[in-house]
């Protein structure tokens, strides 16, 4: 049977909800109101994409990623801004295909909204345990081999873990609430994000972030209010099966190791005039070796 057919019958149920779908160039459109979704599928991963019109500047769009779930913002080699999701192929249902789509939906109506009147994080009730703790620890075992390592529980729904990449150590944080389970990796932060966040290059940093998105399957960067540039993943709460949660954690772990240092080249780029010529030209031909 083609692989695509279970996709293709989870896509078409999305009339549903008033999407309409139709085979295009080996993928798929999905079309609502004015609202156009790209979908096609790899080897491993299941992808979306809903062209957005930027109107503001790229640091906005970074901060706005911080504050989805399940999508992202990013921008193409042509310089399109984009809405973005991807799904792991592996034990990939129907659930999971729809849930990304209504995200992706959701975030196109927000889209250029004020910051303050999106949809935040869904804040956790502090006494009841989203996902159990005897089961993270089962979850967890087979990630030591992988160079991981255990801190401590923040709260019952907050976690704090340890990843020892090749070039630099990383905090690692996963927390839970109703809905979401979500990864936290800091990439820049404190003094560093600060120097960068009030430096002329800012907007070269933004944009390349947003590039390196249009990069990333399932994890996007994101920015917070003090120019922290913070890694995230999140899988919904009720789709956080074992072989998830190692997925999503191998994920994260890859991607600081493979982009951290490069992070923090492109924030401080004041300092070296003859590279910020060098590097900021052409970004995308720049981020081809990590496909």
């Amino acid at each position: 049977m083609d692989e695509s057919q279970p996709i293709q019958a989870a896509l078409s149920a999305l009339a549903t909800q008033g999407w309409q779908v139709s085979a295009s160039e080996g993928g798929w459109l999905l079309q609502r109101e004015a609202y156009t979704v790209y979908a096609d599928i790899n080897a491993r991963w299941l992808y979306f994409s809903l062209p957005v019109l930027q109107t503001q500047p790229a640091a906005y769009y970074l901060q706005a990623s911080r504050r989805l779930y399940l999508c992202k913002y990013s921008c193409d080699p042509h310089g399109q801004l984009l809405l973005q999701a991807e799904l792991p192929l592996a034990d990939l249902e129907r659930t999971y295909i729809h849930t990304t789509v209504e995200a992706l939906w959701r975030a196109a109506q927000q889209h250029d909204l004020p910051l303050v009147n999106q949809a935040a994080s869904v804040p956790a009730e502090p006494n009841i345990e989203y996902f159990p703790r005897h089961a993270l620890d089962i979850y967890f075992k087979g990630l030591r081999h992988e160079g991981w390592g255990f801190r401590k529980p923040i709260s019952v729904n907050e976690y704090h873990f340890h990843y020892k990449a090749p070039e630099r150590p990383f905090e690692v944080y996963l927390a839970f609430n109703a809905a979401w389970a979500y990864w936290q990796v800091p990439i820049l932060e404190g003094a560093s994000a600060a120097a960068w966040w009030r430096s002329a290059e800012r907007e070269t940093l933004c944009r390349y972030l947003l590039a390196v998105n249009e990069q990333l399957y399932w994890a996007r960067f994101a920015l917070d209010n003090e120019g922290n540039v913070l890694l995230l993943l999140d899988v919904p709460l009720s789709l956080f099966t074992l072989e998830r949660f190692r997925l999503s954690a191998q994920a994260v772990a890859q991607y600081a190791a493979d982009y951290a240092y490069e992070v923090l080249i492109m924030s401080e780029l004041g300092r070296d005039e003859a590279l910020a010529r060098f590097l900021t030209p052409n970004l995308s031909e720049r981020l081809e070796f990590h496909n």
